[in-house]
């Protein structure tokens, strides 16, 4: 049997072996303790300071909420004023709407005035064109009944000189000078044919310069205005620069008229053009270059109130015709010359 000293010291060599275990249970918690806080000291250290930044961030929080606050309290008078600004701005843009549609409604009224307006002036233009239609029929009957009378005339006042005066004519429209000088009569010179056409006029339009100086040789009137082809009061200048084309060098034409004393301003026709207008509306700087250095005048007007540089910016500016060198240098000669003014000293 064990004793009960035997029992008493193992009991107590029990505890001290537990005490032992707890102690070295102890000393293994701590030194995981230390293992652990060395691995995570990063973490270990926010975690202490972790209050410390909380109470920082509080006062960041705080400190940003009272400037808002400041921002907040001073942008209220701001936002007053815009306030008001805006219904000032709402009530302008009512206005501004009604403003509109009352220009809408005019707009609407004048293009309605328009429409009948456009209607109107159609009318007046077809009722103009059908008046134009009927004086042209009207003229062109005249025209025939003139004929016929100068026909008529031709006749009775030459008696048995008509197939001679036949011969003179058609010598001079084939340019047969001998032939012309062989059945010419010195009361021939100025008289028209049936057409209208005076011997001079009609080598005008056929181009026969050395025949026309021949015919003012012979004292053929250069400023004897005829009507022909449906144009009235046409005179020799006038005919020459309509028909230009005919001429090589219509300076020379044109300066041979005017040496036998052609009337560079007169404007007798249906237009009441002067030379210098026709030269215009056919745009010969050439034509326009001699009549302007013999007297023509550039402001003389028109039946329409036109110089000869409206005419001719009228037809070539208004149809877009290409502003060449040219059509300046034309433009610049039939500007009228600006008269000067007066001036008084006292």
């Amino acid at each position: 049997m064990i004793s009960d000293h035997e029992e008493t010291k193992l009991e107590k060599n029990k505890a001290s072996t537990r005490l032992d275990e707890v102690i070295q249970k102890e000393i293994d918690l701590s030194r995981n303790l230390i293992e652990f806080i060395k691995k995570n000291k990063d973490s270990y250290a926010c975690y202490r300071t972790f209050p410390v930044e909380i109470k920082l961030e509080e006062q960041r929080a705080i400190s940003l909420a009272e400037t808002q606050k400041k921002a907040i309290d001073a942008l209220i008078p701001q936002v007053s004023v815009l306030g008001e600004n805006f219904e000032s701005l709402s009530q302008q843009v009512t206005e501004l709407t009604q403003h509109v549609a009352t220009s809408q409604q005019k707009i609407l009224k004048m293009k309605a005035d328009h429409e009948v307006l456009e209607q109107s002036i159609g009318l007046t233009l077809k009722k103009y064109d059908e008046e134009m239609s009927t004086i042209e029929q009207t003229k062109e009957q005249l025209q025939k009944e003139v004929n016929q009378s100068r026909l008529r005339e031709s006749f009775i006042f030459w008696g048995n000189k008509t197939a001679r005066f036949k011969k003179f004519i058609t010598a001079i429209q084939k340019n047969d000078l001998e032939i012309a000088k062989a059945n010419y009569d010195s009361t021939m010179i100025n008289h028209a044919d049936s057409n209208g056409y005076t011997p001079l006029m009609l080598v005008i339009k056929q181009g026969h310069l050395s025949m026309m100086n021949w015919l003012l040789l012979k004292n053929a009137d250069p400023n004897q205005a005829v009507n022909i082809d449906n144009m009235q009061n046409i005179t020799p200048l006038m005919g020459m620069i309509i028909w230009q084309h005919t001429f090589q060098d219509i300076k020379i034409g044109l300066t041979l008229l005017i040496s036998h004393q052609a009337n560079t301003t007169v404007a007798c026709d249906t237009y009441r053009f002067t030379p210098l207008h026709w030269a215009a509306y056919y745009g010969s700087k050439d034509a326009i270059d001699v009549l302007l250095k013999h007297s023509a005048r550039k402001d003389a007007q028109d039946r329409a109130g036109r110089t000869a540089c409206m005419v001719y910016s009228e037809l070539h500016e208004v149809r877009s015709v290409i502003k060449s060198k040219k059509h300046k240098e034309i433009t610049q000669l039939l500007k009228p010359t600006p008269q000067p003014r007066l001036s008084f000293r006292r």
